[in-house]
């Protein structure tokens, strides 16, 4: 009997050839056999359904924004709710979202800024760049080299009146850029620039920082969600 084990002739059954001696394990063992072995291909089927989920998971995940432009949003103050709507609306070409008596939502290139009608507007400060005096808090768009061109076009068409006129800021330079302001009725100040290469759009140099030799980009740290413009007013720049 060892040697017919030690030999191993058996047929399919697990029955000796040599000596027809059974070898089969007892039923038990075979149902257990049977069942360990349908909860293995069942945590096959599971662990596979699960990476799958998984793997679906990753590729939507919602808060993945890599190359995914998000909508910017800004509130501004008006003490003229009507004559701001129609600036908005028939000069910049917004489209209007929720009204209220106290507040307007505008569709600005395809970020969300809302109007807010306040008593009395705040008071303007300016801030020197590139010689002219730049109203401290404005906001505006970053739009292609056309784009900006045909605004610029449709300004002077609608006689509109520039605080400051279309030219090259920083010309010759890194960050070097097409610009222009304008003002709301209110007073709100916009600007709208434009770079041939948008990579241009964080470049700094010495004349930024004086201390800096070489240029510099930020977008090695850090990746815009959106062209959008946007410049507060501060007391200290560390």
């Amino acid at each position: 009997m060892s040697g017919c084990k030690r030999q191993r002739d058996w047929d399919e059954n697990q029955v000796c050839r040599s000596c027809g001696i059974d070898y089969s394990p007892p039923e038990p063992q075979r149902e257990s056999a049977q069942n360990t072995s349908s909860k293995s291909d069942s945590f096959v089927e599971e662990s596979s359904s699960t990476d799958s989920d998984d793997e679906q998971s990753e590729e939507s995940d919602p808060h993945e924004t890599e190359n995914i432009l998000r909508p910017f949003h800004l509130a501004f103050p008006v003490d003229d709710l009507p004559t701001a709507r129609k600036f908005y609306t028939e000069i910049l070409g917004c489209t209007t979202g929720r009204e209220k008596d106290e507040s307007c939502v505008f569709n600005f290139y395809g970020h969300q800024i809302v109007a807010h009608k306040v008593p009395k507007m705040p008071k303007l400060s300016t801030s020197p760049v590139d010689g002219k005096k730049v109203p401290a808090m404005h906001f505006g768009l970053v739009l292609e080299w056309g784009d900006w061109h045909q605004l610029k076009d449709k300004f002077e068409t609608a006689d509109v009146e520039f605080v400051i006129g279309p030219y090259t800021r920083y010309e010759d330079q890194p960050g070097s850029q097409a610009t222009m302001f304008i003002k709301d009725p209110c007073g709100n100040h916009l600007e709208f620039k434009s770079f041939k290469d948008d990579k241009d759009l964080y470049a700094f140099c010495r004349l930024f920082y004086g201390y800096f030799e070489g240029i510099y980009s930020l977008t090695d740290f850090f990746k815009p969600v959106s062209y959008t413009h946007l410049t507060l007013p501060t007391k200290r720049i560390v």
